[in-house]
């Protein structure tokens, strides 16, 4: 049994240097993407990895994606296809009828499609498709692909 005895003198508090601001072009080309799906483990994984590179916002299902594509702006939208309450499809349609330059930033991810309605959907619509599991680079790219077709963020709008 080794016994160690420290003793510290009281010191000053270092001086905080007040947060620096990014620089205007850098807060700008942050992106603010909706991340759909059911499965609220992969949301929490794929939120995490996200955030880095973008504003993460999550909606764990049809319902809730609407409620916050109606009410908050997006750049980009990372869609599960297979949800109940039309899942995916039902948000692209949505999407289609009261935002069409929102539903052209929907990229879609699936872990494989179980149904033949779902299946037909996907080969029928022209957004990209990214199987899960999926390489987050390449989950990136794609969103950055597609903002940048884009000029500004979109808000879905209530059909009258």
């Amino acid at each position: 049994g080794t016994r160690a005895h420290v003793e510290l003198a009281p010191g000053e508090a270092p001086a905080r240097a007040e947060p620096r601001a990014a620089a205007p072009e850098a807060q700008a080309q942050r992106r603010r993407i909706l991340l759909v799906d059911d499965d609220r483990a992969l949301l929490s994984s794929f939120s995490r990895a996200l955030e880095r590179r973008f504003e993460v916002a999550v909606a764990d299902g049809v319902e809730p994606a609407l409620a916050r594509l109606a009410a908050e702006p997006f750049d980009a939208v990372l869609c599960d296809v297979m949800m109940p309450d039309g899942g995916g499809e039902r948000v692209y349609r949505t999407l289609q009828a009261s935002a069409p330059a929102m539903a052209g930033r929907v990229v879609f991810v699936t872990g494989g499609t179980t149904t033949a309605s779902a299946r037909r959907f996907l080969d029928e619509q022209p957004q990209p498709v990214l199987e899960k599991p999926l390489d987050l680079s390449t989950l990136a790219r794609a969103v950055e692909r597609l903002c940048s077709e884009g000029a500004s963020p979109a808000r879905l709008h209530p059909v009258p």
